[in-house]
């Protein structure tokens, strides 16, 4: 009896020395990505510029960066020539600029690259985004419309380090792991979580679930987001360390 109680006394110390080695494991290596254990706001399409919002647009992404924010979310799609731009969507892209385009028929990289959204901004290609992630080492890029994550190696292999890519499937995650992306996300729709306290007045949400941290949650909520809802979040519930925004001032 004394032998077993020792064996389940053994186990158990065990059992917790892991459970503690598991969360400093996992605290270190957030910290080794982004020097600190940050409640962050996402600049959700680069971030609203003008009033203007899901734009993708250089200048968008200058704004957030002028705002002080480090996480920048772009949509990535493929352009009819298999290039790698950031758009929302293509008919989000035709309304704005005029240059006929559906998710099913993008444009060429030529139009996108010429185009005008609303009449003024500069459509992200991805040889600015690396330049201007290049200028900015303390950027990191979000994404979550990139289902070829082979495009990353032949378009902005640099910024492997420094991505979150959310995931909509094992594969797709499993693909994003070996090909050298440092924080995968695993998305979860309308995720329960343990009651998170972050369901809006519709019951509308959607979490990512962030691979490193199994009880860390980033949150996007449709509609127009801002820093101050962002804040009554963080406050609410210490789990949820990223929020998409819009309004960033």
């Amino acid at each position: 009896m004394r032998t077993r109680t020792k064996v389940l006394s053994a186990i158990a110390a065990a059992l917790v020395c892991g459970v503690a080695a598991y969360t400093v494991f996992f605290r270190v290596t957030l910290r080794k990505a982004y020097g600190e254990l940050p409640q962050a706001v996402i600049a959700h399409a680069a971030g609203a510029i003008d009033g203007n919002r899901l734009t993708n647009s250089l200048e968008a992404l200058e704004h957030a960066i002028a705002c002080g924010v480090r996480f920048i979310e772009l949509d990535l799609r493929m352009t009819s020539d298999d290039t790698l731009v950031a758009v929302h969507d293509w008919g989000g892209f035709a309304d704005m600029t005029g240059i006929p385009a559906t998710d099913s028929t993008p444009p060429s990289y030529a139009d996108f690259r010429n185009a005008r959204i609303l009449h003024r901004y500069t459509p992200l290609t991805y040889e600015l985004i690396d330049s201007v992630f290049a200028a900015n080492p303390r950027l990191y890029l979000v994404t979550d419309k990139l289902t070829d994550v082979s495009a990353i190696d032949r378009f902005l292999p640099g910024l492997k380090p420094r991505m979150l890519v959310e995931c909509f499937s094992a594969e797709q995650y499993r693909r994003c792991i070996e090909s050298g992306i440092y924080m995968p996300l695993r998305s979860y729709n309308n995720l329960d979580c343990g009651g998170v306290n972050v369901v809006d007045g519709n019951g509308s949400r959607r979490m990512m679930y962030l691979r490193f941290l199994p009880t860390t949650f980033a949150v996007y909520r449709a509609g127009t987001t801002t820093r101050a809802g962002a804040d009554s979040v963080f406050a609410a519930d210490r789990r949820v360390r990223f929020y998409y925004v819009d309004e960033l001032e």
